[in-house]
């Protein structure tokens, strides 16, 4: 793997050759900083070039709990992103991310999915955010199935075409333990997958649910609202 954002920290010379202390001093430096987009994918291109070692799980068990303090929205997987897969699921350093986005994966994104619910490296995981990508039943049967599932509070699935089996798959789910906000924005969703979502057993527990940029009648949204009176609908 080429350096790339780790060349705003370090010379490409002293990367290629900086023993395990000095790539912990260096995790140290960047995890101290506000952050950022940038400091993140250097924190990713740090342990995607550190070979696997005592010290490298003891430098990610520093950096997963430093991290703390960071939005979720920051520490954040991309799955084009080649250096995250291991085998059949992710790398083990993939841990430390808080959120995984699948965006524009008309080809790979059914897959990409079907890999990501199958690693327990995302024990943690608390968004998921999948946009203009070709997902199928199976994707969808395979995320339902997650290990990682029940700790998941935002889902957010966008500009997709979603059937109706495929959201009862999501909708009869019981694993949806944590979940409070879910966008289903511009995925065709009408009656009667409209009755397939009112009857999920997670829809209760929402604070937020998006699903604007959809052919929902006027009747429809007030039966939702009347419904749920703390819910904040987006329509």
């Amino acid at each position: 793997m080429k350096f790339h954002f780790l060349l705003s920290y370090a010379g490409r010379s002293e990367l290629e050759n900086m023993a395990e202390q000095g790539k912990l001093v260096l995790l140290q430096k960047i995890v101290t900083l506000p952050g950022s987009e940038e400091a993140w994918n250097a924190i990713l291109e740090l342990f995607a070039t550190w070979p696997e070692s005592p010290a490298k799980q003891s430098a990610l068990d520093w950096a997963d709990s430093a991290l703390n303090s960071w939005d979720d929205e920051v520490r954040i997987l991309r799955s084009s992103s080649s250096y995250i897969y291991e085998n059949s699921g992710l790398a083990n350093f993939t841990r430390i991310a808080r959120s995984v986005e699948i965006n524009n994966r008309e080809v790979h994104g059914n897959e990409e999915l079907t890999r990501i619910a199958m690693s327990p490296q995302l024990s943690r995981l608390r968004r998921l955010i999948i946009y203009r990508s070709e997902i199928y039943r199976e994707g969808f049967q395979a995320l339902v199935s997650a290990s990682w599932l029940n700790g998941l509070t935002h889902l957010s699935l966008a500009s997709l075409t979603l059937h109706r089996e495929e959201l009862a798959v999501l909708c009869t789910s019981t694993a949806f333990k944590s979940l409070s906000v879910l966008t289903l924005r511009n995925v065709g969703l009408q009656q009667p997958k409209l009755e397939v979502l009112l009857n999920a057993p997670f829809l209760p527990q929402l604070t937020v649910l998006d699903l604007s940029h959809n052919a929902i009648s006027p009747e429809e949204i007030t039966q939702l609202k009347n419904l749920f009176k703390n819910l904040l609908l987006i329509v």
